[in-house]
């Protein structure tokens, strides 16, 4: 094989790193926990909105992407310059509220991930949270050449998570027709009464809050 052959094979797997960081930001355990919620309450019935998340999901990466290249600065440098510095505070300060609750939901997958292997002691799970919410700040405020670490991590995460799907497909043996049929959009019964969460016999009813928060952790 000739150089010049190799030279476009490299520039494709290069290019696949900022892709797989993309899919790490998308698929957190957050996403991984209200997504399996979702299919144990309604089996396929919700896949309607999965495939609607994705294709806009791939809309707004796009956008992004286009975005970065074409502004000169950062999205709030840009509007404030545009808009003005208090447009681009309040900016600011909602994608950092946003980011914070995309980080809780993480938090929370990784707690159901780890609570069967150690109890449902809360003393333990909550060390090891903090311990790695602390670990993650000081490796982005200490590390200068973090993103190749950081690629490197994620390459390897994700071929893990995509051998255990794709090991889950084949244990699950999932029903094609049914998921096909989930993608016609329609609610599960009665949860035009349970929009919102209400008390029944001592216990919270609520079937749609799983679902908000697959779009949140999808859109976040």
């Amino acid at each position: 094989m000739s150089n010049s052959d190799a030279a476009p094979k490299r520039g494709i797997l290069s290019s696949l790193g900022p892709a797989i960081i993309t899919a790490s930001v998308v698929l957190g355990p957050g996403s991984i926990l209200s997504s399996s919620k979702i299919g144990f309450l309604h089996g396929y019935q919700m896949t309607w909105v999965l495939a609607i998340a994705v294709v806009l999901m791939i809309g707004m990466t796009a956008l992004s992407a286009r975005l970065g290249i074409l502004l000169e600065g950062t999205l709030c440098e840009e509007l404030a310059n545009r808009a003005g510095r208090p447009v681009a505070a309040l900016t600011g300060l909602s994608l950092f509220l946003i980011a914070a609750c995309f980080q809780f939901s993480n938090n929370l997958g990784v707690l159901a991930a780890i609570e069967p292997f150690i109890g449902e002691g809360k003393t333990i799970p909550i060390a090891m949270i903090i311990g790695i919410n602390v670990l993650i700040v000081v490796a982005l405020l200490g590390f200068k050449t973090l993103y190749k670490n950081v690629e490197l991590l994620m390459k390897v995460l994700v071929g893990l998570m995509t051998v255990a799907f794709v090991a889950n497909l084949v244990v699950a043996k999932p029903d094609i027709l049914k998921m096909l049929t989930g993608l016609w959009p329609s609610f599960p019964a009665g949860a035009s009464e349970t929009l919102l969460p209400k008390w029944e016999d001592g216990k919270v009813v609520d079937n749609l809050t799983p679902l908000v928060a697959m779009i949140a952790t999808t859109f976040s």
